[in-house]
């Protein structure tokens, strides 16, 4: 998933980069779980089939039983039609639902 972070323009590839170091953030591999679940989430148009790695970013987060993921994505990610198909999608297969965050409602919260 790093590569795709090393797709982005300076400076905000270093600046996003850094924060891996400053804050210990880990970076979270694709399983064939978490493959059969991005397939699932294509295949139902959770997001368009022409963005396969948002699916799997989500099935990596569900897969791996992250409370949540926090994504500047608000085309296919951070949309209430995402989080409540996902969410869905998720107790059918057996996991939980996973929440959906801007940036800025997770930076508020930790503020507080």
């Amino acid at each position: 998933m790093i590569d795709e972070l090393n797709k982005a323009p300076e400076p905000l590839r270093s600046d996003m980069l850094n924060l891996f170091d400053r804050y210990g953030i880990i970076t979270l591999e694709a399983q064939d779980e978490a493959d059969k679940l991005a397939e699932i989430y294509l295949r139902e148009k959770v997001v368009p089939p022409s963005h396969p790695m948002n699916a799997l970013h989500l099935a990596i987060a569900t897969v791996m039983e992250m409370n949540f993921i926090v994504s500047w994505n608000f085309k296919h990610i951070v949309k209430r039609n995402t989080i409540l198909t996902t969410g869905a999608i998720n107790l059918r297969e057996g996991y939980k639902p996973l929440g959906i965050f801007s940036p800025m409602e997770v930076i508020e919260y930790a503020v507080n």
